[in-house]
């Protein structure tokens, strides 16, 4: 998904915890931003307002959920959730 939003001249915001896929990312034209909010704990919560922070300073339009989604309310955005 960033591989096509970056070639069609939008910017691909990826936050993640990192992994084997960040440097793939990365030369496809997204941008990568370390945050643990993967975690299937009640502590990853004290990251939301910083993660919504981050994607209203950024300005998008839409988030991509994987494993966490029904947050949407939070954002104020359209998460397509996998």
């Amino acid at each position: 998904m960033g591989k096509y939003l970056s070639s069609h001249g939008h910017r691909s915001l990826v936050v993640s915890v990192g992994g084997c896929l960040v440097p793939q990312l990365v030369a496809e034209g997204s941008e990568h931003i370390h945050m643990r909010i993967g975690d299937k704990s009640p502590l990853t919560l004290r990251f939301i307002l910083k993660l919504c922070r981050l994607i209203r300073t950024a300005g998008g339009h839409f988030a991509f959920a994987f494993a966490h989604a029904g947050l949407d309310w939070l954002f104020g955005l359209e998460i397509v959730a996998a």
